[in-house]
């Protein structure tokens, strides 16, 4: 997520012995990215090829994103310091109270309508995405002065709170039934609603915030690859 420039006194650098790292907030390992990106991508992926979009498989795809970015911040926490330290700790408590709450109400699906569930998938979509989108905008904001790739956190908080604003905003009501046809097969009946919406559009969410971690972990290696061969050769 972060990216990381040449290799400094107290900084991470690729290929730089483990005794002499030490956490700074200046620059962050190409594993950090790697670990928030790894959840969403794969999440993302799941969902663009599962034909059930329902209200349960919602509350599952966002308890392991809140379960699986709690573990993921977890490295943050141990390799970072001032504000991403602090905010990591906070979404790590957050993740795992989220998640466990969107187990429950996938459990207790069945105990209410459609449009019941289709809302309070909507509400814990933007509890989770809002949570740690504000979470790593924050970041972005406080570390302006300290963190030089700071406009990685920004764009990952923007992302996350877009894609939750994106889920709020379908109505909890909307319903189309339709009918697909065709000449060699019998006619299909298939359903529209909230829920199929929500899912998908957390899906392609996902799999967007996914690529562009996985892009800010490779851009990173390559970066530490580098500083780590000018240190040598210096």
């Amino acid at each position: 997520m972060l990216a990381q420039g040449p290799a400094h006194a107290g900084g991470y650098a690729w290929g730089v012995p483990s005794a002499t790292l030490k956490p700074t907030s200046m620059s962050v390992r190409w594993t950090v990215p790697a670990a928030l990106g790894l959840a969403p991508l794969v999440l993302g992926i799941l969902v663009a090829f599962s034909a059930d979009h329902s209200p349960r498989y919602g509350f599952v795809i966002v308890s392991i994103l809140a379960g699986a970015t709690a573990l993921a911040s977890i490295l943050v926490a141990l390799t970072t310091v001032g504000a991403p330290r602090g905010i990591a700790l906070a979404k790590i408590a957050g993740g795992a109270v989220l998640s466990a709450i969107a187990i429950g109400a996938a459990i207790d699906v069945p105990s209410h309508g459609d449009e019941r569930n289709a809302f309070d998938l909507q509400v814990a979509v933007v509890a989770v995405l809002g949570i740690f989108g504000l979470a790593d905008l924050i970041t972005g904001i406080i570390e302006r002065r300290e963190d030089r790739f700071r406009r990685d956190w920004l764009t990952l908080g923007v992302l996350e709170l877009l894609a939750g604003v994106v889920a709020i905003v379908v109505p909890s009501g909307y319903r189309l039934d339709y009918t697909v046809t065709d000449k060699s097969l019998p006619p299909v009946s298939l359903t529209l609603d909230a829920a199929v919406m929500v899912v998908g559009l957390l899906g392609a969410a996902l799999a967007v915030i996914g690529v562009y971690l996985a892009i800010a972990a490779v851009s990173l290696m390559g970066r530490q690859e580098r500083a780590a061969k000018a240190e040598t050769s210096a």
